[in-house]
């Protein structure tokens, strides 16, 4: 991905804020901008482009904001071709398109705004990310009849939380992922939103289940030293049947257990090459990621590995 990152730092205080207002928000956002204290403003903002999705990564550290994007804003910067996805991470935002009612989008939320359509917003200092989406991804999704999108996300059980899950775990891999990789990631968190904004569930069935593989994931890694965590407890916390959570992994490539068990060995490593492992046993780090038979440890370590749990210790690194 292409990247711009911009800064206030560099600049006498009185410079900053108009520096901010123009450069970052007007130039490239298209959206206006009143801050209480512009004395105290300090702001970074960083963009980073790709064929699939545009992420702006805005930060200020002073006083509480007002945003608005009218007809002129949209006359100097259009994204016509776009459509806003909104994460605020530093308290409660509210947000509002004109003719709606007023939006308050926790942390950790997301907010869908159509960027053709006048908006206003306020909210506290800290960090705002902003995807530009492409519209021709998500529009045909949705269902018929919309007027301007706009759909507050909140982190709440179901679809909703799913998709929020899907946009962590994309933002957590974004770098990761060849050009082509992120375009069908994009492409399938796209399907998903729409089944958020009232789409039909059967018309996006591949989507759900990619992100309810993410979301089956990012339980396993925070329950991965858990000698109990098995096939059952993993779908209970779900709700979902031991039946489909097997059926979700297969169609990824792997099982349930393989998985489980790559990653636990990927950490055993990481803590073995790790210089703190000195003061840890074999024994101690393999029991603590979730191991309850050293015998099957090591075989499975030297099978993955091809070396020993002590040849890697006593390196500190692969030769």
């Amino acid at each position: 991905m292409e990247r711009t990152f911009l800064s206030t730092a560099p600049l006498a205080d009185h410079e900053k804020f108009e520096y901010w207002r123009e450069e970052c928000m007007l130039r490239v956002m298209g959206i206006s901008v009143e801050h209480a204290d512009r004395e105290a403003f300090a702001g970074t903002l960083s963009v980073a482009a790709s064929q699939s999705v545009v992420k702006v990564q805005m930060s200020m550290q002073a006083g509480p904001y007002r945003l608005r994007r009218t007809q002129a804003e949209m006359a100097r910067v259009g994204w016509e071709d776009s459509v806003f996805l909104i994460r605020p991470y530093g308290g409660h935002s509210e947000y509002r398109q004109y003719g709606r009612a007023t939006d308050s989008v926790g942390v950790r939320e997301l907010l869908l705004a159509d960027p053709t359509a006048p908006s206003f917003g306020r909210g506290m200092v800290g960090r705002v990310d902003v995807w530009m989406l492409p519209r021709v991804l998500l529009e045909p999704h949705l269902p018929a009849g919309r007027g301007p999108i706009w759909q507050h996300i909140p982190s709440t059980p179901g679809i909703n939380h799913l998709i929020c899950s899907y946009y962590s775990a994309i933002t957590d891999q974004m770098d990761s992922l060849s050009g082509i990789e992120l375009n069908a990631v994009i492409d399938n968190f796209c399907r998903l939103i729409a089944v958020g904004c009232g789409a039909g569930a059967h018309e996006q069935t591949e989507a759900v289940r990619a992100s309810l593989l993410e979301e089956l994931k990012k339980f396993i890694h925070r329950n991965l030293s858990r000698p109990d965590l098995t096939p059952a407890k993993v779908a209970d916390a779900h709700h979902i049947s031991a039946r489909k959570l097997h059926r979700l992994f297969e169609g990824s490539g792997t099982s349930f257990s393989q998985y489980v068990l790559a990653r636990r060995l990927d950490e055993c490593h990481a803590a073995l090459v790790n210089s703190s492992a000195l003061h840890r046993s074999v024994a101690d780090i393999a029991l603590g990621w979730g191991f309850n038979s050293l015998p099957t440890f090591y075989r499975a370590f030297s099978r993955r590995f091809g070396r020993t749990p002590r040849d890697v210790t006593a390196s500190g690194q692969f030769r």
